[in-house]
């Protein structure tokens, strides 16, 4: 944890001012081996957890164009919202690619499982897993959480595939806490 040295007569308001800010939980990768790696990713929003869920069915208002086959995120759905749904993309020409597999559809408790083998390690061995988990903090926000495990073999340097994949999960995390939050996706 990065901790802060502030010199001049300032300091005490300086650090009050620092406490009052929040600074987003960092995304971690938690293991990386040559089986497979491991990533968390937290996140608070000011949104009500239950708006929130239903942003998370919606990728398409969150999630990146840069970041699907077809270069547009409006592309993306997850249909119907409940177990063994797809969260797919249609493609041009009639095409589609599925994203993840719903293996849990849980509003209750805000949780949603995919199987998920995201973009390139759909030409891997692997198996992703794929969680997102919305609760209610206490301090009146909502707590976003985002856990992917990989697991398989055929990753040839699993810790920047686990850094690279990471990247890109941290850019759709934001994005959806700035949209959760009433900004836009690209907001920078």
């Amino acid at each position: 944890m990065a901790q802060f040295v502030i010199r001049s007569a300032l300091a005490p308001a300086a650090a009050l001012m620092l406490a009052m800010v929040t600074v987003p939980v960092a995304a971690e990768v938690v293991s990386s081996d040559e089986y497979g790696f491991s990533i968390r990713i937290e996140r608070s929003t000011n949104a009500a957890p239950d708006a929130a869920f239903a942003l998370l069915a919606n990728p398409a208002r969150w999630w990146a164009d840069t970041h699907t086959w077809s270069g547009d995120a409006d592309a993306m759905s997850i249909q119907p919202q409940a177990a063994g749904a797809c969260w797919c993309e249609l493609l041009p020409n009639f095409g589609s690619v599925e994203h993840g597999h719903v293996i849990r559809w849980d509003p209750e408790h805000g949780r949603i499982q995919f199987r998920a083998e995201l973009g390139p390690l759909q030409n891997l061995p692997v198996n992703g897993k794929l969680e997102w988990i919305v609760t209610a903090a206490p301090d009146g926000s909502t707590r976003v959480a985002m856990r992917y495990e990989v697991a398989g073999r055929g990753m040839a340097d699993p810790d920047a595939l686990s850094q690279a994949v990471d990247r890109v999960l941290t850019e759709q995390v934001e994005r959806f806490v700035r949209v959760a939050n009433g900004g836009s996706a690209s907001d920078s």
